[in-house]
C-alpha cells in the first residue's frame, strides 16, 4: 500500500504543469526571441496586475507570473530585479503547493542561477543541492533530470574552485543518460565537455583534451556545424595553446572561427571572442601580422565604429585572457 501510494504521488507530481512550459513564460520569451523586450515586460507587468486586482496573491497563477517576470529579468542580467521575485516565487509556491515537488526544483534552479552569477555564488550551492535532491524523489536517478542536477552541481562546483567535486558530480550527469539509454542525445556530449572543462579550469590540460576530444565527434554527429560544436573546437584550440602546441591550436581555433561564420555569419555572438583568442594564438606563434589582423576583426566585430588604436581594447572584457594582447597589439 504504501508503494501504491508513493507511486500515485510520484505520478501527481510529475502531472504538475512545469514553469517553464506555463503559458505565461512562453509568450514572454516568443516577444523577447521577436525583439520586443518591453512588450514582454509590460505583458507580464498587465497580467501581474490582474492578478492582484482580482486578489490572487497566493494562487499558482500568481506564482507562475512571478517566475515568468523573474526569468525575464535574469535573462538581461538584471539579477538585483530577478533575484527577490524568484525568492518570492518559491517561498510562495512551498506555502501553496507544497506536495509539487517538480516545480519546487524549477523554482529553486532559478534562484540558484541567480546567484551563480552573483558576487554571492556561495548561495547557489545549497538551492542546487535541494533541487537535486527534489528531482531524485519526483524522478528518480539514471533520468535526464537527475543528469541535469549532477550537471548544475559540476558547473557550481568548477566556478567555486572545488573541482573534485564537480568531476564526480559531471562523471554523475553522464552515467544517468547512458544508464537511461539517453547517450544518443546533444547533452550527452555537452557533459562529455563539461568535463574537460572542469578539468581545464583545474590545469590538467591533458585530460581535459581527453574529455573535449570524446565531446566532438558527438557533438560532430548529433548536432554538426552549430555553435556548441564551433565552442568545442574553439576550446579545444586554446587548451592547445596552454599546452605550447601553437599548430594545433590555430588548427581548432580557425575550424571554430570558419564554423562559427558558417552557421551565421560575422554577426555570429561567439565569433569576436572567437576571433580574439585566434589574435593571442599568432602572437604566440610569433606572427605578429596575422594576430593583428584577427585582433582588429574581432574589435571591428564588437563595434564597427570604433576608432582604429588602443581604443578598442575597451569592446573586450578585462577578465579575458585576450584583453591585455589586445591592448598591446592595436
Amino acid at each position: 500500500l504504501l508503494i501504491c501510494c508513493l507511486l500515485a504521488a510520484k505520478a501527481h507530481l510529475q502531472a504538475q504543469p512545469n514553469l517553464d512550459q506555463s503559458p505565461f513564460h512562453l509568450r514572454a520569451d516568443s516577444l523577447r526571441a521577436a525583439g520586443q523586450i518591453d512588450s514582454a515586460f509590460n505583458w507580464l507587468d498587465t497580467e501581474k496586475t490582474k492578478l492582484e486586482r482580482q486578489n490572487r496573491l497566493q494562487s499558482a497563477d500568481y506564482v507562475t507570473v512571478l517566475f515568468a517576470i523573474g526569468k525575464q529579468y535574469f535573462n538581461y542580467g538584471k539579477l538585483d530585479q530577478a533575484t527577490p521575485i524568484l525568492r518570492h516565487a518559491l517561498d510562495l509556491h512551498r506555502q501553496i503547493a507544497p506536495a509539487d515537488l517538480a516545480n519546487q526544483a524549477v523554482l529553486l534552479y532559478a534562484l540558484a542561477d541567480c546567484y551563480e552569477f552573483s558576487p554571492e555564488r556561495n548561495k547557489a550551492i545549497p538551492l542546487y543541492e535541494n533541487a537535486l535532491e527534489l528531482n531524485l524523489i519526483v524522478f528518480g536517478d539514471n533520468t535526464r533530470q537527475a543528469a541535469r542536477g549532477y550537471y548544475e552541481m559540476a558547473i557550481i562546483h568548477t566556478l567555486v574552485g572545488n573541482y573534485e567535486t564537480a568531476t564526480d558530480n559531471g562523471l554523475k550527469a553522464v552515467r544517468c543518460l547512458k544508464n537511461a539509454g539517453l547517450s544518443h542525445e546533444a547533452d550527452y556530449s555537452g557533459y562529455h565537455q563539461v568535463l574537460g572543462w572542469i578539468h581545464h579550469e583545474e590545469g590538467d590540460l591533458h585530460t581535459a583534451l581527453y574529455y573535449y576530444h570524446l565531446a566532438l565527434p558527438m557533438l560532430l554527429e548529433r548536432l554538426g556545424a552549430q555553435d556548441e560544436t564551433a565552442k568545442c573546437l574553439s576550446t579545444i584550440g586554446e587548451a592547445y595553446a596552454k599546452t605550447g602546441d601553437i599548430p594545433k591550436a590555430l588548427e581548432y581555433q580557425l575550424a571554430a572561427a570558419n564554423m562559427f561564420e558558417q552557421i551565421s555569419g560575422p554577426k555570429n555572438r561567439y565569433l569576436p571572442n572567437c576571433l580574439g583568442y585566434l589574435g593571442a594564438t599568432y602572437i604566440y606563434a610569433n606572427q605578429p601580422d596575422k594576430a593583428l589582423e584577427y585582433l582588429r576583426r574581432a574589435g571591428n566585430l564588437v563595434n564597427p565604429t570604433a576608432p582604429p588604436g588602443p581604443f578598442l581594447s575597451i569592446q573586450f572584457s578585462k577578465a579575458s585572457p585576450v584583453f591585455w594582447m589586445v591592448y598591446i597589439w592595436l
